[in-house]
């Protein structure tokens, strides 16, 4: 069903991910236009469980409708649970989006057995990456890319530590870590 876009909140309870950067994906909404519905949950105006990047692309783009699946009797505990499992579990997250969503879920009543067994890691790797989120924010925007590990993200931090974090993260992004990790 195609829903007008001001009919659709933006609010952002249900996102997971901490940068809701829509470069790439306004370019390909722009050549292939959208494919996959968004899941949205209402009354209206709705709000976004499911596919908040993609209506900020489509808001971006200046179109007036969003392909969209409405659920307009789920309780904001389903809805909770269909956004953790659609953006969390399905997709690839950067370490630092993980740690953020398992801060968000434990927020919402979800527990850590619970947590753990939705990644598929255990509850001691779970509480490692909760620890991301105490890291200064240069080292949490190397945890925001897709390519940095959690591992390294830590190991960095270990390894500079406070003394060495006045002297800018660009130390640490250099062969250093990669060769004391």
């Amino acid at each position: 069903m195609d829903v007008p876009i001001e009919d659709i909140s933006k609010d952002d309870a249900f996102q997971y991910r901490l940068s809701t950067k829509t470069g790439d994906l306004l370019e390909s909404l722009a050549r292939e236009g959208q494919r996959e519905p968004v899941d949205l949950v209402g009354p209206k105006p709705y709000r976004i469980v499911d596919g908040y990047r993609r209506v900020e692309s489509v808001r971006q783009l200046g179109w007036k409708t969003v392909k969209a699946m409405v659920h307009r009797d789920m309780s904001n505990a389903e809805a909770q649970r269909m956004a953790f499992v659609k953006n969390v579990v399905r997709k690839n997250l950067s370490p630092l989006d993980k740690a953020n969503a398992i801060f968000q879920a434990k927020r919402h009543g979800r527990s850590e057995e619970a947590l753990a067994k939705d990644f598929g890691i255990s509850t001691k790797q779970l509480k490692r990456y909760e620890e991301l989120l105490d890291l200064p924010a240069g080292l949490q925007s190397v945890g925001r890319e897709e390519r940095a590990s959690r591992w390294r993200t830590r190991r960095c931090w270990r390894t500079i530590g406070c003394r060495m974090w006045r002297s800018g993260w660009d130390w640490c992004t250099t062969a250093t870590c990669r060769r004391s990790g």
